[in-house]
């Protein structure tokens, strides 16, 4: 109630939105309380709910699932497909898949992506998703960055397009930050077509596996590193393929569906009986 007090007063003096303050908002403690068991997809999340519990609890960690959709299929007749501007099809693809918000550090990865392209030109990067940023104005921000040419957003995209800019990457980036504890959908989709990610190595993203995510912790040279690492990737195929093939062994040996669902399964009959009727 406190929360909500607070909220409706920041909102009435600064004009401030439930997305803004949802990181801010206290854990779910009703909820967190009251469950007689958990499945969670990280062990930070875990973490958080036994501090709240304060007691034994139930929980299973179990990661957000994922589909085989890779294939070998050349990556220039993807972007052919999708008709990405022109110059675009010898470039080298980074691609942020998921709804473009602030707290996904679009602005450090586009000023990242400026200060990289000052040494490998070919770097280009599409934004594949709805715009949702409430702060940042987007296009102004390319406009200052002289990156017109090099950041194409796409708007809501589903299904098989979507799937197409993500098999069209080179690299896909995925930053958090903060964070409100969920996977991302998102990512899990660029392991599914087997492609590495640039991530942010914090909470429950520190946890993805080392083979298939290169990790940036956070810090006041954000830019700087992540720029050296789009260099970096850029200039080496080698370490991309292996990157690449980590993230198909992930998905084959712990998030393809039908282990992740029978994971679930398996937890869901350890879970103890209810404690009460409560309403």
């Amino acid at each position: 109630t406190r929360a909500l007090r607070t909220y409706a007063l920041n909102r009435r003096t600064f004009g401030r939105s439930l997305s803004d303050d949802r990181f801010a908002l206290p854990f779910n403690r009703s909820v967190v309380r009251r469950a007689d068991g958990f499945i969670v997809h990280s062990q930070w999340m875990r973490d958080k709910i036994l501090v709240e519990r304060r007691a034994s609890t139930p929980i299973a960690v179990i990661p957000h699932g994922a589909d085989r959709l890779w294939h070998d299929d050349d990556r220039h007749s993807a972007r052919e497909s999708l008709a990405l501007p022109a110059g675009w099809l010898n470039s080298f693809l980074v691609v942020s898949f998921g709804s473009v918000q602030e707290h996904k550090r679009i602005e450090p990865l586009l000023r990242a992506l400026a200060l990289a392209r000052r040494e490998r030109k070919e770097l280009r990067l599409v934004l594949a998703g709805d715009l949702a940023c409430e702060r940042l104005d987007l296009a102004a921000l390319v406009r200052e960055l002289c990156l017109d040419d090099a950041v194409h957003c796409t708007g809501f995209l589903q299904g098989a397009r979507a799937e197409a800019y993500l098999h069209a990457a080179d690299l896909c980036v995925n930053l958090r930050g903060p964070t409100t504890g969920g996977a991302s959908g998102g990512l899990f989709r660029a392991f599914a077509l087997g492609r590495a990610a640039i991530v942010s190595g914090v909470c429950e993203q520190a946890e993805l596996p080392d083979a298939c995510v290169r990790k940036l912790g956070p810090g006041p040279d954000e830019i700087s590193r992540l720029a050296r690492e789009l260099v970096r990737l850029h200039d080496d195929a080698s370490l991309r393929e292996l990157l690449e093939r980590g993230a198909r062994s992930y998905v084959d040996e712990h998030c393809h569906w039908p282990l992740v669902a029978r994971r679930y399964a398996q937890a869901l009959e350890a879970l103890p009986p209810q404690r009460s009727n409560r309403k």
